[in-house]
């Protein structure tokens, strides 16, 4: 019983002193993110760079956080795949840091968004896919993150637009029902919030 106390000790100490750093390792950043397909493999790195960056920038850690930023605005080119959409989640978190470091914008950043990102919401809408809920709501959030991080009001009216009128299960009409649940409580939990 010792024994496994500590062990278990030791590998808590050891998670904890990795998560201590002082600074944080990027997976990339990439050319191509992708959830399935061919570049299926740079979704775990850009995912955790991506949400790095907001973490860092809501502690303060400015410098790394537009590290991350940079890396991206300079190499990321698309967003590939079937599960496109879906990878405007990280989008958003990047899009979040960059609202916060927005003392330090370049016009880079907002190149990067146009595009390697935008292209993905504008496919997403023209193929009217009427997916589950999730997708219409991750490239909604997406766009209205973006239109504030590029002064884009056009496209912060859109957002705006669609959440309240769109004819998709991303829209507050067909995403809340009538008993207040979201269209996405009868998949599963956690896809409900």
């Amino acid at each position: 019983m010792k024994r496994l106390f500590l062990t278990l000790t030791t590998a808590l100490m050891l998670h904890c002193i990795a998560w201590a750093q002082d600074t944080y390792k990027m997976a990339g950043p990439y050319e191509v993110v992708a959830r399935d397909g061919q570049f299926r493999g740079s979704k775990g790195g850009s995912e955790r760079d991506m949400q790095a960056a907001w973490n860092l920038a809501k502690e303060g850690k400015h410098d790394e956080a537009v590290s991350i930023i940079n890396a991206y605005a300079d190499k990321l080119q698309r967003l590939d795949g079937h599960d496109a959409p879906l990878c405007l989640i990280q989008g958003y978190w990047l899009c979040r840091a960059m609202m916060m470091e927005k003392a330090h914008k370049t016009p880079a950043w907002e190149a990067m968004l146009r595009r390697a990102m935008v292209p993905t919401m504008d496919k997403f809408e023209a193929d009217s896919p009427y997916a589950n809920g999730n997708w219409g709501a991750i490239v909604n959030r997406f766009r209205m993150a973006a239109a504030i991080v590029m002064d884009d009001e056009t496209m912060y009216k859109a957002s705006v637009d669609y959440f309240m009128e769109a004819n998709d299960n991303g829209a507050l009409p067909r995403y809340i029902s009538e008993t207040g649940q979201c269209q996405e409580t009868g998949r599963d939990q956690a896809h409900a919030h």
